[in-house]
């Protein structure tokens, strides 16, 4: 008996800890509604702070960049947060890279 739970313990081991499931899989599976480009996945969207995203005459703008999204190619979040999506992610970039995706709170709608 202890044999068979001996094994099923080093193959626990083995597969290592569970990864975690983020809240923001979500992104995945959407696209730009013009472009049909790839949100892609969570390295490459992030929420971001409420003020960072402003709405104009145009559009929703990103306040850090400038870059105006109209509100046509705003997509709809999960939650009740602005997120962006870029290209080649938020990691180890000096500077962001260029917008794919907006995500726009429920009640921006």
């Amino acid at each position: 008996m202890t044999r068979p739970i001996a094994v099923l313990a080093v193959a626990a081991a083995l597969a290592g800890p569970a990864a975690p499931v983020s809240a923001h899989d979500w992104y995945t599976g959407f696209s730009h509604p013009l472009t049909g480009e790839p949100c892609c996945n969570v390295d490459d969207c992030k929420p971001v702070a409420s003020d960072a995203v402003r709405s104009t005459p145009k559009g929703w703008m990103v306040v850090e960049t400038g870059e105006i999204v109209p509100y046509r190619e705003a997509l709809r979040s999960e939650d009740r947060d602005f997120h962006l999506c870029r290209k080649g992610g938020w990691k180890e970039q000096r500077f962001p890279g260029p917008l794919v995706c907006l995500f726009a709170p429920p009640m921006a709608f």
